[in-house]
Order: C-alpha cells, then sequence, then structure tokens
C-alpha cells in the first residue's frame, strides 16, 4: 500500500519522530509519469479555502525529476548520491512549484540499504532547509570552518547513514534548492504539508520515520530560562523576569482564547501578548546565545547558528553542479523573504495563524498503534527549554498521556534523564552538555540515541 501519513504539526522543540510500517515505492527512474495524489484532508483555517486560490488549496498532480547521481567528495569513497526535483501542478493546471530532495544514495545506508529504515528530516525556521541537519553531521558529510574562515566539508564521523536511509527534503517550496512562483507559495504550515505529502505518496518500502526540530514543531518559551539552578540558567535579570512572569496569565489567556476562537485578530492577539515581548528582551540581553547558554557572546553578539559556513559550501558550484541545480540558482538556508508565513500582520495573519493554530488534528497518528514518537531537548537551550517539551507530551492527549505523566525521569548515565511510557513508544530525553543544536554539540551521542530508536533497542 501507498503511505498515508497525516499533515502532522506538533509543538515539540526538538526531534519530532514518527515511526510508521508502510510499503513505500520509489520510482528510479529519470522522470516519472504525472501521479495522481489521492484526496487531501482540508482542516478548519480562519478563512475559507477558494478553489482560485492556488496557494491554499492541494496539487492535483506531481512528478518526479532525477537531477544527478555520482558520488560524493566530501563523503566515503563509496557514498554515492541521487538528487532531483518534485514538480507540483497546482489546482488551476500549473507546474509552478518544485520541491528539491536528495533522495537514495546520496543518503543511503552504509549497511543493508534495502532493508535499513529511512529518516526523513525536515529543517525548522519557519522556513529552513532540509539539507542543515545532514550536513551538520548526520550525512555522510559535515560542514566546518577552514583555516580561513569559510566552510567546508569533510567526512562526517557520526553519520546516521551507517545505520539508515537519511532522505532530505527543501521543505517548504521556496527554501533552500526547492522553488516555485511567488503567488503559490505556501503560507502556513499546514498547507505547505501537502507538497510532502505528494511526494512520499510515491517513495519507499521500509521503517519511516520523521525527523524535524526548532519550528519544525512549533515552540515557545518557559519560565525555566528565568530560574538558575541544576537544571535551569538564568538568561534574563531579576527585574526582566519578574515581567516576564506578570504577563504570563494574559498571555496564557490570549492562546485559550486563540484556540476556542480560531480567527485572525484572537491569533494576532495572542502574539502580541506573547511572542513580541519575549523577543525584544532577547535583544536587551545579549550576553548569552539564547541557543546555548554555555556560549557567552562577544559585543558583536553571538553567531548562534553558524549558518555562513553551511552557505558556502551548499551554494557553492561545486555542490550545483554535483546535484544538477543550475549555477544560477541561489542556496537559502532560510526563506525569510520568500515564503509569507514569515510575514506578520493583521491583514495576512500568516506567522501568528502559523503559531497559534491549535495542533491536536495534526497529532492524530499518536493514536494508532504504528505510530510512535520520541523527542530529545538541549538543557542548554533558552529559545526551546527542556521544560516546553516535557510540557507539551504531558498535554498532549493520546494513548500514552496517562502512562506518560505516571512514568518516573530517571538518570540516563552519559546522558541526561529519561521518561518513557509503554515500553519507550513515547520517549524523551533531556541531554547535558548540549544546546539547540544537539547534532553539533553531541553528534556521537545522537547517532546512538537514533539507531536505539531505529532498531526498537532498550536505551540503555
Amino acid at each position: 500500500m501507498l503511505l498515508s501519513l497525516p499533515r502532522i504539526l506538533v509543538t515539540s522543540v526538538a526531534l519530532f519522530s514518527v515511526v510508521v510500517e508502510a510499503d513505500i515505492f520509489l520510482p528510479y527512474n529519470a522522470n516519472q509519469p504525472d501521479l495522481e495524489p489521492r484526496s487531501q484532508v482540508i482542516f478548519n483555517s480562519s478563512s475559507p479555502l477558494n478553489a482560485s486560490d492556488v496557494r491554499g488549496t492541494p496539487n492535483i498532480a506531481s512528478r518526479m525529476e532525477v537531477t544527478s547521481n555520482g558520488t560524493l567528495y566530501c563523503g566515503r569513497p563509496e557514498d554515492s548520491f541521487e538528487s532531483g526535483y518534485v514538480h507540483l501542478t497546482n489546482s488551476a493546471g500549473e507546474e509552478d512549484k518544485h520541491l528539491f530532495l536528495v533522495v537514495d544514495r546520496l543518503f543511503k545506508a552504509r549497511h543493508d540499504p534495502k532493508n535499513a529504515p529511512v529518516v526523513m528530516t525536515l529543517g525548522g525556521g519557519p522556513g529552513a532547509s532540509g539539507m542543515l541537519f545532514p550536513f551538520s553531521g548526520a550525512g555522510p558529510c559535515s560542514i566546518t570552518v577552514n583555516a580561513t574562515g569559510g566552510g567546508e566539508a569533510i567526512p562526517s564521523l557520526y553519520s546516521w547513514t551507517e545505520h539508515a536511509n537519511l532522505l532530505a527534503i527543501d521543505h517548504p517550496v521556496g527554501v533552500g534548492f526547492s522553488y516555485g512562483d511567488q503567488a503559490s507559495l505556501r503560507n502556513s504550515s499546514l498547507t505547505a504539508a501537502w507538497d510532502t505529502d505528494d511526494f512520499l505518496q510515491a517513495f519507499w518500502k521500509n521503517t519511516f520515520m520523521i525527523n524535524s526540530g526548532s519550528y519544525g514543531g512549533h515552540l515557545w518559551m518557559h519560565e525555566s530560562i528565568c530560574k538558575d539552578g541544576p537544571e535551569s540558567h538564568m538568561f534574563f535579570n531579576s527585574t526582566a523576569c519578574a515581567h516576564l512572569v506578570d504577563q504570563l496569565p494574559e498571555c496564557l489567556d490570549s492562546i485559550q482564547y486563540a484556540y476556542q476562537q480560531q480567527t485572525s485578530p484572537s491569533r494576532v492577539d495572542a502574539m502580541n501578548k506573547c511572542s513580541y515581548p519575549l523577543g525584544g528582551i532577547w535583544d536587551d540581553f545579549p550576553q548569552r546565545d539564547p541557543y546555548d547558554y554555555r556560549t557567552k557572546c562577544p559585543l558583536e553578539g553571538c553567531d548562534s547558528l553558524a549558518f555562513g559556513p553551511i552557505i558556502d559550501v551548499l551554494d557553492s558550484n561545486i555542490v550545483k553542479d554535483m546535484i544538477g541545480v543550475s549555477r544560477e540558482r541561489n542556496y537559502k538556508v532560510l526563506a525569510v523573504d520568500e515564503i509569507s508565513t514569515l510575514l506578520y500582520t493583521m491583514e495576512t495573519c500568516t506567522m501568528a495563524c502559523d503559531y497559534l493554530a491549535s495542533t491536536k488534528v495534526y497529532t492524530s497518528s499518536l493514536a494508532f498503534d504504528s505510530s510512535t514518537e520520541y523527542s530529545y531537548n538541549g538543557m542548554e537551550d533558552g529559545v526551546c527549554p527542556w521544560r516546553s517539551s516535557l510540557a507539551w507530551m504531558r498535554l498532549l492527549e493520546t494513548k500514552y498521556q496517562t502512562a506518560f505523566r505516571e512514568a518516573p525521569e530517571v538518570e540516563y548515565p552519559g546522558v541526561g534523564t529519561i521518561r518513557q511510557a509503554r515500553g519507550g513508544n513515547y520517549t524523551f530525553v533531556k541531554v547535558r552538555e548540549a544546546g539547540h543544536m544537539v547534532i553539533r554539540s553531541r553528534p556521537e551521542l545522537l547517532q546512538h540515541l537514533m539507531f536505539k530508536w531505529i532498531t526498537n533497542e532498550p536505551f540503555f
């Protein structure tokens, strides 16, 4: 059967993984005939869908094209690749969106790839390239800073491809090497998921796992960024923290009201009361890197996520020639200007509507026996504090909820702590000595955790 994935949006601030057993097929020929997508669920939104609005309606067809294949210059000699595009036809019959992906042999498992699980990686952002995670060490290549300060691709020491096939997608269209007509680019996580879903209907036959992080779920603040202790850090001073705590009740009330009303004004109001004040306070306290408390920032500020070296490599002609992308097409690590999800105004409501959409309907797959979930969180992360991840996992109404709430949090030697329900099918791991990008802080550990997860072995 074809893979039938719900469009999942989870309020995770770390890794979100869903494992399902499905029979999926990957076409290997250079041009795949049009694939007629099955009907896609359209959830209620703040404005009714209009058939003439190609941005807000599902596609009617998709076509796969392999642009290049060969060997990787930055990995092991046996690491080869296949890359290409999924060309998507909108509801008006126009092929207007082109989803870039790296498939099969680029991130092919080094051991028994035909039977190895498939891990699909999506970026955060919102609107971040799906190539970030693989080229941060999960793929065969890792990007480092060379002697001149530029980016350089080297073999990854702890590639996930030791145990899994890794599929990277530049999602949503408009980020990375994906591109499309500006008027057709999606403006919400829900509608952007339609494009990826069309591709997934004709893909692989293996155990399947979705991996994402940061805005790959939805992030939110937690009062732990205002506490000092063995598992908390004081990112701000006491005056700023007191101000945030005073605002919290009104913030929570506005969020609850936005969930109930599902209107543009209610969502924008919640953003104004919750998100914008926090953003301003981060600017007032530049001494610590919000993505990793351990980093003290210089006077000119922190380069928190260090995208520069990644852009140096992925936007280079050697990479473009290798993957069959035009040298004229710029690699966009973040699609800030291209995707209107980032343009939050009262008129468009795009960012506010995406942030403040109730996510329970998108996580319905967790009610099925075939789906399981595993999240991890770096304990030095201030932008996505671990207590936020723990909170949503406790609140999410699934078959695991009662067992997870009652489960003890136990010490995980050499890692941090772990809490599990139903034999590990619903798992949360707190990782010590790691910030927002755990893949950079502790790549060997993350490879180990991933292997334990996909093989259904006990973590320890």
